[in-house]
């Protein structure tokens, strides 16, 4: 699928009249105040390394619109994306499935939201993106978002997601999924004119997209578009997107 001053004007008038047959003194002439003199303001000492994000152009090519595009990053944030990022996607999800076992054993897991959306739902805003994994139990609309930082827990928080009344997030089985990270970055450079692409503006996300009934990774470069630019069926390989 393909979608390739209004100055204002100020008048102003001064009627002298006389008194007494002797006529007014002049007005005095107002002495000009001198001019402002900017002063320069020192910049703050920045405490963590934050992204600039350019302003978002024309996408080169087209996107593709699944239920997470397009992906809504608080820019003004500084979040860099490539960070916390020691170890891939999946090889975090066993530390994450731990924490949401102890969250409910009837967790399940849903799959992995892009960090820049998925750092919203934390209890304090983190300095480092990492990854972070999406849970749900049976008969309960609050998911939980557990972030994984280098390998090691981050932090877990509660959120609602909004779906369709009667609608369930899908599970995802791992096992099932035979690509990694790393795979989608690297068919992205080496294929898709994303050579001069960095690793701050990349994002991912997993999950099983109901209209096309299988589990799908999502990569997003943020310094071409706010929607996907890769879309990959995590277990066959089989690029989606773009075609």
């Amino acid at each position: 699928m393909r979608t390739a001053s209004l100055a204002p004007v100020l008048v102003a008038a001064l009627l002298l009249t006389a008194c007494g047959g002797k006529p007014s003194p002049a007005p005095a002439t107002p002495t000009p105040e001198p001019p402002a003199v900017a002063t320069a303001i020192e910049p703050s000492p920045t405490p963590m390394r934050t992204a600039t994000y350019p302003p978002t152009p024309t996408p080169l090519i087209d996107s593709f619109l699944s239920p997470l595009s397009p992906l809504a990053i608080a820019e003004e944030s500084g979040l860099v994306l490539s960070t916390g990022r020691e170890v891939a996607a999946l090889e975090g999800y066993a530390v994450a499935e731990e924490s949401a076992r102890a969250w409910s054993p009837e967790a399940y897991f849903v799959g992995i939201v892009p960090s820049a959306l998925g750092v919203r739902s934390l209890p304090v805003y983190p300095e480092k993106a990492g990854w972070v994994y999406r849970f749900a139990r049976q008969g309960d609309a609050r998911e939980l978002y557990v972030q994984v930082v280098d390998g090691m827990l981050g932090q877990s928080g509660e959120a609602e997601a909004y779906r369709p009344e009667g609608e369930r997030p899908q599970p995802v089985d791992p096992s099932l999924v035979r690509l990694n990270s790393p795979d989608l970055r690297q068919f992205y450079l080496d294929n898709l004119g994303g050579a001069e692409a960095s690793n701050d503006y990349l994002d991912y996300a997993l999950e099983f997209d109901p209209q096309q009934g299988r589990i799908l990774w999502f990569l997003y470069d943020r310094a071409r578009s706010a929607n996907a630019v890769l879309v990959v069926d995590a277990a066959t390989g089989e690029v989606l997107f773009p075609r």
